[in-house]
């Protein structure tokens, strides 16, 4: 026998790629309007970038197409703007500025670290 948070959580949509389909077609554009929508699907979870390991970050997730700095050079400085100064800080505040990915790491390959 299974308490309701289990099932509910095997009621969430498997992988990423399923939940994004959900949320697109639902015509959510951005993290503040996910929260606000999400449970307009059943299966849409509370916090994907929780649930799902492999998360690409909300503006892959959303499908939005955004063009963002084209070198990790510009997006450090766009950082520095905002007074970032960490990983941590990072993740609290990249959505700030557009044009910095929520994964720098994985989106500029020659990204020297934090």
């Amino acid at each position: 026998m299974h308490n309701g948070k289990q099932l509910k959580f095997l009621s969430y949509y498997c992988n990423w790629q399923e939940a994004s389909v959900a949320a697109v077609r639902l015509n959510i554009r951005s993290m503040k309007e996910y929260e606000k929508k999400y449970k307009l699907d059943g299966r849409l979870c509370r916090k994907p970038k929780k649930m799902y390991s492999n998360f690409p970050g909300w503006v892959r997730f959303l499908n939005k197409k955004v063009d963002f700095y084209k070198t990790w050079q510009e997006a450090s400085v766009a950082a520095i703007k905002l007074n970032i100064t960490s990983f941590d800080k990072y993740s609290d505040e990249y959505q700030k500025d557009p044009l910095l990915p929520s994964g720098p790491p994985r989106f500029y390959k020659d990204f020297p670290g934090w």
